[in-house]
């Protein structure tokens, strides 16, 4: 404002006070409205016309947009999600070719080759590979030769290597012929390569435990791992492929006799069983004694889906589970029984494999009755049975069960035997399957790669048979071969410049689970590790989840409707569109939810050929249906030139496909120097829209230079394109621009994006503080932005964002200037400091659209969300509508959570009597020598240290005790975000005299807060005026995301057996007439096949 202006409102300000009767005001009203509404003014004139409009570059770079004659075109979204489709079957059509191959040659070179008891022979162990003394190699390793690979790590091409789970003797006669007969995969794993240069891994697991990995590895041990327990067989990719899908209720013995390890062994081999379950299972778990009883009392009468929340409540549940009192087989068999038979006529469940899974110390008859009158004669439900301890004197009745119900019987003698065991009924359930010859590929849900890095994985599987006609019936399962895939590879075949701002693809599986989706947040930073790590259901997060929709809204001018129609379509596997209003969608990095916007979207979906998924791309309708092309021909703009500089940064996307023996090469450098390569094979479409970009912002580049940014504090000045490309003002510090992340997905781009859609007004330019996530505050810029439209009437398109960074300094400089000045100061005595900004009663405010302040008198309040500073005046913001509140879940967050370990059975050592502790030290000693003549067989199956561990926790479980350890648990959390009301015409000048509580008075404090918006931008200016006489008690309003608590009984268990649609797998192979169930387990006997071994080891014992 001119010197001239103010001494012109300073006289309309006097006037008005002296032709208005009365110059007196209440204490709270010594700032009017006029006086607010200049400062306002003022300060529209500073951050829109002297920031914004000269220096930000909208109008410039949408002028010189306009005058390429840009075509606006509409977009087909079916047409593209069907390409986009055809292009993913095609990669992972390769992927199913590669599995085959490998099962192939396994089935093949299985049936020609001979079983040799004695056959020895050298081979790549991954765990024996490369360990030098004195610069000679350790006996018993091998050395190979390993080259450094970006992805997949230290590397060997020509080769595969070999693990072997540390339970399993690694000179075992299975094991080595297992090893031999596979050899030829060598030559298949490099040829699969040679047709597939994207392959990742591919590997082979042996049912009987070895696991062939390729390219050949030095196995190395995970993050706090001190020996390697890995065990392919374990993982969802072998489990899926080996047998199809079940509903299992484990049953668990708690009498009184089942006390001390008994209990601890059978929780061990529980959470083993449920650690193999996997999303198409469902299960329960019941304990009986006298009664039995659901281990979760919602889940009651049900079986649940075997997802990770599921599995993870129902393990920790089992810590507290005591043994005491008699146990009563007919009630706790019949109670299993009838639930399955219930759960089955509901039509939920997998409608497949049934089975129960006992686990108990004996029992003194077989209760024939109760499987005559629920089981016989289909046998449809099999029965597994697991005789707890080392007492097999009950066991015939146990064992029976299982061998007259297609099932099996194995003895658990302690936690060393669990795992063995346990794996037992995998191979059951394989049988028909097998018989049949009905090969399968599976595919897995999203993993991170447990290598210990970030990449996002699946996997197809396909298992391996033995052939041989004279073993057809036993349905034996020679293994599993798997080949990774990234989701990365995935994704690059759905460019972000063809989806346009807010675009997305996604994909998720037949349960609804995300494959991947923009807002899948797999891992969380651990405070009190101070690391990065997964989060245990990042792999089971349903579409519902990451899609936040508004649960009253208007879908397909149809009101009630929820999001759940469309997710039933895509899981349903439908082609189709869908438009959802309102859809929720937060504006921040990784955890963080500081900002939210709504948006309308409509959804564009199919399903993908030969496997689970469904493949999906959502686009907003007010910039993703349109695109932009241009009159111009590609070659009527430069070759490449204006990317010869240092200032562009291009988005992550795959704009060529760079050799790899061209080593190093960055996709900018690939479109600079080798476009016209056919070995890059490089999308010509793609490059043509980032040379035009490049062109396009070059222009605006040379309007940059003749600006003088430094006059108005700007630190960094930038353009972000549709095309992925960004240019940046080379000249400025640019140090606070973030120049990792996706261009479309930049925080500039996001929040330009976001101001059209508050006010679908394009004049408006957004301001805000950026937060700096890391550090808890911002970086002392303000940033600005606007969206740059490409118009052909009737359509625009977004052609990108613009956008500066001002210094905080300089803008906190200019607030005082211009609300510590009264237009009166100095001409009636009246108006002195007391009337502005500078009083001690006045407190004068910039707030942004979602509540941060942007400026304050205390610069140490800048960015905090203004509820912090004032909770009251922002209830009373909310009162009248200025802003509105979202209430935000986060169903992917993590809460710190006590967990307590529960003591296996008895005190320790220390704490028994005299005759207590001389019966422990009986009963350690005979444990021990039966694990030493069990050790003694079992050397030649089980490595010496797995069979020491088992050792070690069967004699120290006791010492286990109740102290409660803190841990990072999966939750759901809320906040309360919030969002001015654009509509609202009192958003433009409102202002309210209000009461307040205070501490210093018996009477009610008033105060006044007067709101004005800062036209043309999400900005306002708040201004609020104290009484002097008492001070307000300033309540706290923080938007801290909180535990969402599901106290109450029934909303807890509404929530936990609340099961959205899902498709069932299309196979099923549960029973075969033909299969041989003879072979049903057998319990622990004592057997040696070397007596000289048994000599040697005897006399190695005793000597110690």
């Amino acid at each position: 404002m001119t010197q001239t202006s103010r001494r012109l409102l300073s006289l309309l300000i006097l006037w008005n006070i002296i032709f208005s009767g009365s110059t007196s005001k209440s204490d709270e009203d010594i700032v009017t409205e006029d006086e607010v509404q200049d400062w306002a003014m003022q300060l529209r004139e500073y951050f829109y016309e002297d920031l914004a409009l000269k220096y930000a570059g909208a109008r410039e770079m949408e002028t010189i947009v306009q005058s390429k004659n840009p075509i606006v075109k509409k977009i087909d979204g079916t047409k593209m999600v069907l390409e986009f489709a055809s292009q993913m079957e095609e990669m992972l059509g390769k992927k199913i070719d590669a599995i085959k191959n490998i099962v192939n040659v396994t089935e093949f070179s299985n049936a020609h080759h001979t079983y040799d008891e004695n056959l020895q022979f050298n081979y790549y162990n991954a765990n024996f590979l490369n360990q030098y003394e004195n610069g000679t190699l350790k006996e018993g390793y091998n050395e190979l030769a390993l080259i450094k690979h970006d992805t997949l790590g230290e590397i060997n091409w020509n080769v595969s290597t070999i693990q072997v789970p540390i339970n399993i003797y690694k000179a075992d006669p299975d094991i080595l012929n297992g090893i031999y007969f596979t050899e030829p995969l060598n030559e298949i794993f490099w040829q699969n390569y040679q047709n597939d240069k994207t392959l990742m891994y591919q590997y082979f697991s042996s049912s009987t435990g070895f696991f062939r990995n390729y390219p050949g590895l030095e196995w190395t041990l995970g993050t706090g791992e001190t020996f390697d327990s890995y065990d392919a067989r374990e993982r969802p990719w072998y489990l899926q492929a080996s047998h199809s899908p079940k509903d299992v209720v484990i049953l668990l013995d708690v009498s009184g006799s089942m006390t001390g390890s008994r209990l601890a062994v059978a929780k061990k081999a529980i959470e083993t069983i449920v650690d193999t379950l996997l999303d198409d299972d469902f299960f329960n778990i019941v304990t009986f004694n006298k009664r039995a009883t659901y281990l979760e009392e919602c889940f009651e009468g049900y079986l649940v889906q075997a997802n990770a929340d599921n599995k993870g409540l129902l393990k920790n549940k089992l810590q507290a589970v005591s043994a005491e009192g008699i146990a009563d087989f007919d009630n706790g068999l019949t109670t299993v029984f009838e639930l399955l038979a219930k759960f089955n006529e509901s039509g939920r469940g997998s409608w497949c494999n049934q089975a129960i899974m006992l686990l108990t110390d004996g029992a003194v008859e077989n209760f024939e009755y109760i499987f005559k009158k629920y089981n016989w004669p289909d046998k449809k439900v099999r029965v597994f049975t697991y005789i707890i301890g080392r007492d097999v004197k009950n066991a015939p009745p146990i064992k029976w069960m299982a061998c007259h119900n297609k099932g099996y019987y194995a003895q658990i003698a302690t936690l060393a035997d669990v795992k063995i065991n346990v794996m037992q009924y995998i191979h059951v359930l394989s049988r028909p399957m097998v018989i049949e010859k009905e090969y399968q590929y599976k595919w897995t849900n999203v993993y991170l790669d447990i290598s210990g890095g970030n990449n996002l994985m699946t996997t197809v599987s396909m298992p391996a048979f033995d052939t041989k006609l004279e073993r057809a019936n036993e349905g034996i399962l020679l293994g599993v071969a798997g080949v990774d895939v990234t989701i990365a590879e995935m994704v690059k075949l759905t460019p972000s410049y063809r989806l346009g701002l807010n675009g997305y693809v996604f994909a998720i599986t037949n349960n609804g689970y995300i494959l991947f989706h923009p807002e899948l947040r797999p891992t969380f930073y651990n405070t009190l590790t101070h690391t990065r790590e997964p989060k245990p259901n990042y792999n089971s997060v349903d579409f519902s989840e990451v899609e936040l929709f508004d649960e009253s809204v208007i879908i397909n001018d149809t009101i009630g409707e929820t999001d759940d129609v469309l997710r039933s379509k895509i899981v349903e596997g439908e082609t189709g569109d869908y438009t959802l209003y309102n859809v929720t969608y937060r504006l921040g990095k990784n955890d963080e939810w500081r900002r939210i916007t709504n948006r309308t979207m409509i959804y564009f979906f199919t399903s993908l050929k030969n496997t689970p998924f469904r493949l999906g791309i959502a686009l907003e309708v007010d910039f993703g249906l349109t695109n932009i092309t241009y009159t111009n021909k590609l070659d009527m703009f430069p070759s490449g030139d204006d990317l010869q500089h240092d200032n562009i940064l291009l988005d992550k996307c795959i704009y060529c496909e760079i050799p790899e023996e061209k080593g190093h090469i960055s996709q900018l450098d690939a479109i600079r120097y080798h476009q016209g390569d056919p070995a890059f094979k490089c999308n010509r479409e793609a490059i043509k829209s980032v040379l035009e970009d490049a062109y396009l912002t070059g222009l605006l580049q040379e309007q940059w230079n003749g600006k003088s940014f430094e006059s108005q504090n700007i630190t960094a000045a930038f353009v972000g394109c549709r095309s992925g490309l960004m240019r940046f003002h080379d000249q400025l510090d640019n140090r606070t621009l973030s120049k990792e992340e996706s261009t479309l997905d930049a925080e500039f781009f996001q929040m330009a994006a976001s101001m059209y859609e508050y006010t679908k007004n394009n004049s408006h330019y957004m301001m805000w503080i950026p937060h700096n996530e890391s550090s808890g505050t911002h970086d002392g810029v303000m940033a600005i932005s606007k969206l740059v439209f490409a118009a052909q009437n009737p359509f625009k398109a977004v052609f990108g964002a613009v956008g500066i960074h001002v210094s905080i300094d300089a803008i906190h400089q200019k607030f005082k200037e211009i609300v510590f000045y009264h237009p009166l100061e100095g001409v009636v005595e009246r108006y002195t400091k007391s009337c502005t900004c500078k009083s001690d009663v006045i407190h004068c405010y910039i707030i942004d659209h979602s509540g941060y302040l942007v400026q304050s008198e205390v610069p140490s309040q800048i960015g905090k969300f203004f509820g912090d500073v004032d909770g009251h005046i922002m209830k009373q913001l909310l009162k009248h509508n200025l802003f509105f509140q979202h209430d935000a879940k986060d169903h992917q967050g993590m809460c710190i959570k006590k967990i307590e370990l529960m003591r296996a059975f008895a005190p320790s050592l220390r704490s028994l009597n005299f005759f207590n502790s001389l019966f422990s030290v009986f009963n350690y000693a005979s444990i021990f020598l039966y694990e030493f003549y069990r050790f003694l067989f079992n050397f030649y199956f089980l490595n010496f240290f797995e069979w020491f561990k088992g050792l070690n926790e069967d004699l120290f479980v006791e010492s286990l005790g109740n102290e409660p350890t803190e841990n990072y648990q999966p939750c759901d959390t809320a906040t309360n975000l919030y969002q001015r009301n654009f509509e609202n015409r009192k958003s433009n000048y409102f202002n309210q005299k209000v009461e307040c509580n205070s501490t210093d008075s018996i009477l009610k404090c008033k105060r006044r807060f007067h709101f004005a918006g800062i036209n043309d931008t999400n900005l306002a200016l708040l201004v609020v005026v104290d009484s002097p006489d008492c001070s307000c008690d300033l309540e706290q309003f923080n938007i801290t995301k909180t535990e969402v608590s599901y106290k109450d009984t029934s909303e807890k268990c509404k929530r936990l057996l609340f099961q959205k649609h899902r498709r069932r797998p299309p196979q099923c192979h549960n029973f075969h007439k033909d299969e041989d169930s003879k072979t049903c387990g057998n319990a622990f006997k004592f057997t040696c096949r070397s007596p000289l071994a048994l000599l040697l080891f005897s006399v190695v014992f005793f000597k110690m």
